[in-house]
């Protein structure tokens, strides 16, 4: 099957494709996309999400929309506790990895996930449009929407512009524990020349620090990151874990291509896969 389209008009497909299907409908695919030839085929042959899922079962997610900025994916039903992960994504609406490969780094046995995306790029200071319209209010629904459904843990994770934002949240709500990845403090100037309201009270302040113990701030070596982590660590006491062998905004990435990234997760969310698959909570964190 050869697919006429330019070569940037097929990286962007591509794109789309691992952000809209989750990784048992990429896997179901896989006849067809392997039949793709042409620019088409070379952008499919170097998917990461595609090429993982040739190797490997898919977790078995179910997509279940919300409203736009707001998605739902349902893992498998379990006897075990289950937890509760809400993502949020950083300018763009994956977070940090196609969604696809994202969820597959999580078992479905375990976990249910919720992404938000904030299409304004104010860091949810105005929450997400159509659904909330502050981060208190985001904040609120989120858990009353979601995290009344009887889970034993539930984690806020973001990244980019997103992960102080899910410190935040942290900040606000319960949680097991809330994660920045690459997170970055707002720069609002533009937003006060312009007229719009800027929140004047931060939960991430000293007032907090109480509370800190379960917050953390994952960054590569990149000096800008390094020093917005260290900024809530001297405020909050949030836990810093640096990835020394990167020096990138996105983290993620290397962590998957050097095969890492599963264990990483294991060690951040506090869970074990035994030899069988099966998976399980535990007590504490690695990192």
């Amino acid at each position: 099957m050869r697919a006429a389209t330019s070569r940037p008009i097929a990286r962007q497909l591509t794109f789309d494709l691992e952000d809209a299907l989750t990784p048992l409908e990429i896997q179901q695919a896989l006849p067809v996309l392997s039949a793709l030839t042409g620019h088409g085929g070379d952008a499919i042959k170097v998917s990461p999400p595609v090429s993982l899922l040739r190797r490997e079962p898919a977790e078995l997610y179910r997509y279940e929309p919300v409203v736009p900025g707001v998605n739902f994916y349902r893992g498998r039903p379990s006897q075990a506790g289950r937890g509760l992960i809400v993502v949020l994504s950083g300018r763009h609406s994956r977070p940090m990895l196609p969604i696809s490969l994202f969820l597959q780094h999580f078992p479905a046995q375990l976990f249910d996930i919720l992404l938000l995306y904030d299409a304004t790029n104010a860091h949810y200071t105005d929450g997400v449009a159509g659904y909330a319209d502050s981060l208190f209010a985001l904040t609120r629904k989120v858990h009353a929407d979601f995290g009344s459904a009887g889970y034993a843990r539930i984690y806020h994770y973001g990244v980019s512009s997103g992960g102080f934002p899910a410190l935040r949240m942290g900040l606000m709500a319960p949680a097991h524990r809330s994660i920045a990845i690459g997170g970055l403090f707002q720069w609002p100037i533009n937003r006060l020349e312009s007229g719009e309201n800027v929140p004047s009270f931060d939960p991430i302040c000293a007032c907090n620090a109480s509370q800190a113990r379960r917050l953390a701030c994952v960054h590569s070596t990149l000096d800008r990151d390094v020093h917005h982590a260290r900024r809530v660590g001297r405020t909050v006491k949030a836990r810093n874990v640096t990835i020394p062998s990167t020096n990138e905004h996105n983290v993620l990435l290397p962590l998957y291509a050097t095969g890492r990234l599963r264990d990483f997760n294991q060690k951040l969310f506090g869970y074990v896969l035994g030899h069988d698959g099966q998976g399980r909570f535990v007590e504490g964190f690695g990192v």
